[in-house]
Order: structure tokens, then C-alpha cells, then sequence
């Protein structure tokens, strides 16, 4: 795909992406209150929530700002991560998804040179270089290696490179035969989670040069453009074979299948290897969306006994409208 700014700065993308990006910016701003906007529902686990809406506006606003140079987007930035400095406590989790929060407060921080948001970054980093090797696996050790990265970056700290480059190294290991990866379950395989590494993976490579890196991140796309269908729909069967975790063997597991947010990830994924099959994900991405939002799912709803059924019924959803903007501004806004 051929993806870049035109002359007046704004994203020239020729599937649905550009006019999609925008319309989600617009609608974020239409939902914002005291500077950030959050998931209305009464959600349990107000961490997640957080760290689905907040950290990603955060960081879909960042790569906007980096692309346009727009000071309204600094400034999205700016109140986003003034709230999660505020909310630091009931934002963090204690575990490697604390990560993300860290890759955001420092993507803040870069634009906004706020010595709170600093410190609180650096604070989740310190706590990621202390967990053990155990705790930084699969897709949330990722998250750690996220915020190491950057904080390898930004200030050429030598022990946030080390840990993260063993991090992904560590994912050999996991790395089933076809490039997927499980979610829990090693030998289990999942469409959803395989993308979710895959864009980790990207943004990592925007920090970093560590060889396994691409590596991973070019089996991950093999695997994800086996799975696209005709209309940029994922399939998740093949015959007798089965691509999400609770199918492939993963008995612990929910359902993965048909989150909108895996559309995202795989736009993205498509997109930075060069595969054309990002332009039939985006126009599939495109058709779920209304007004700039999109729901938590196109398909395979959960029954209203499934701990994730209040998550899976958004419409539209805060939380996955968040994570795609940040998946196609990180795609798109460069």
C-alpha cells in the first residue's frame, strides 16, 4: 500500500484508513469530558479500561502529532496523559501490561517534556526491569518491551534494551510452525493475539534494532495473510484446523474471535510488511464503523453468563474506537 502525507499534511492512504482516522478523531473529541474519553460503561477491571482508552488516545495522538505537526494533537496528548499521571494508581496492575502505560507516559513525555510524566513512566519502567523472566512472556511481555524500548530510546539506557531484546528473543520458544503464537496455551493458536504481537512488534522496531524483532514480525504477517478472506474478513477455520485459542486446544481461554480491535492490529501488521492484504482489512474495518466509531465486535457475541460479555457489547465502544485509532494512526499518521 502506498501510504504518506500529502501536501497539506493530512494522511493520503487510498483504502478506508485516512477518512476513518479522522472521523475517529472526531468522534473522540465529541466524547471527551475534563480532557480524555472514556468507556461510559461501568466496566469491571477499571484498570483495563484505562489502559485501552487512555494509553491509546495517548499514543494514536502522539504519531498524529509526530506526522502533522498539528498543536491540537500535542495537546490531546498533553491532557491524556495529565489525567493518567493523576490516576496512576487505579491505572496500574501490577504486572507486565503496566508496560503500555509506561510506553505512554514516555511518548508523552517527549512532547510535552512534563517532568511528572516522566517520572511516572520511569517508575513503570523500573518496574518491568524487576519482574521476572516468567511474568514477561507472549503479548504482555511485549507491553514491557514497549515501554523499555522507548525508554531505551529516549535516554540510551542500557538495561531497558537488554531486557527488552530477551523478551522478544524469548518468543522462539512460543513461536508455533505457521508464525502464530498462542495466547496462553503453548501450541495453541490465535488469530487475535498473533496480530496484537504483530503490531507490538512494529512499534517496537520504531524504538530499536534487535534482529528477532523482524523476524518474529515477518512470520506473524505470513501467518495473518493465510487468514484474511476475500472481503478482509478473518477466517478462523481451515478445514479440520482451528486459529483461535479456545478452539486450538486453549480449554482456560475465552473467545477470541471477532474483536474489532484485531482488525486494527492487522492493518497495521499488513501494512508495515507490505502485504496488499491490509487494503481489504481496512475496507472490512471500514464497513463496521459508524460516524467515527466502532462496536467491540463483528461477529461471534458472547453469551450474557460470560465474565466477558459486559466488554463484548460496546456499540459503539470507547475501548476498541481507542485501540483502532491508535492501530491506524501508528499505520497511517508516520
Amino acid at each position: 500500500m502506498d501510504a504518506g502525507l500529502d501536501d497539506a499534511g493530512t494522511v493520503d492512504v487510498d483504502a478506508g484508513g485516512p477518512s476513518l482516522l479522522d472521523q475517529m478523531d472526531a468522534f473522540l473529541q465529541a466524547n471527551e469530558e475534563d480532557g480524555v474519553t472514556r468507556d461510559p460503561r461501568a466496566l469491571s477491571y477499571p484498570t483495563e479500561e484505562i489502559r485501552l482508552t487512555v494509553a491509546p488516545q495517548i499514543l494514536g495522538y502522539a504519531a498524529l502529532w509526530s506526522a502533522r505537526g498539528d498543536p491540537r494533537y500535542a495537546e490531546e496528548v498533553e491532557s491524556r496523559a495529565r489525567f493518567l499521571v493523576e490516576h496512576i494508581d487505579e491505572a496500574v496492575s501490577g504486572g507486565p501490561f503496566d508496560g503500555m502505560l509506561a510506553y505512554a507516559l514516555l511518548a508523552a513525555w517527549e512532547i510535552t517534556g512534563d517532568a511528572e510524566t516522566r517520572a511516572a513512566g520511569a517508575l513503570l519502567v523500573d518496574a518491568c526491569l524487576a519482574l521476572p523472566d516468567s511474568d514477561t512472556i507472549l503479548n504482555g511481555g511485549l507491553m514491557c518491551a514497549m515501554g523499555l524500548a522507548k525508554h531505551h530510546a529516549l535516554f540510551g539506557d542500557a538495561p531497558s534494551f537488554d531486557r527488552a531484546a530477551r523478551i522478544v528473543d524469548s518468543l522462539a520458544s512460543y513461536r508455533n510452525p505457521d508464525g502464530s503464537f498462542p495466547h496462553w496455551c503453548p501450541g495453541s493458536t490465535d488469530v487475535h493475539y498473533s496480530a496484537w504481537m504483530g503490531m507490538e512488534l512494529a512499534l517496537l522496531a520504531d524504538e530499536i534494532e534487535h534482529g528477532s524483532i523482524d523476524e518474529n514480525l515477518a512470520a506473524i504477517s505470513a501467518f495473518l495473510e493465510a487468514r484474511i478472506g476475500p472481503t478482509g474478513e478473518p477466517t478462523y477455520e481451515e478445514g479440520a484446523d482451528r486459529f483461535w485459542s479456545l478452539g486450538s486446544g486453549c480449554g482456560t481461554d475465552y473467545d477470541t474471535r471477532g474483536w474489532v480491535n484485531e482488525l486494527g492490529y492487522e492493518a497495521l501488521v499488513l501494512e508495515r510488511t507490505g502485504s496488499s492484504e491490509s487494503d481489504a482489512v481496512l475496507a472490512f474495518l471500514e464497513s463496521q464503523a459508524d460516524g467515527g466509531a466502532v462496536p467491540d465486535k463483528w461477529a461471534f457475541p458472547h453469551a450474557a453468563d460470560d465474565p466477558v460479555h459486559e466488554w463484548s457489547v460496546g456499540d459503539p465502544s470507547i475501548v476498541r474506537t481507542s485501540v483502532v485509532f491508535w492501530s491506524l494512526a501508528a499505520a497511517y499518521g508516520r
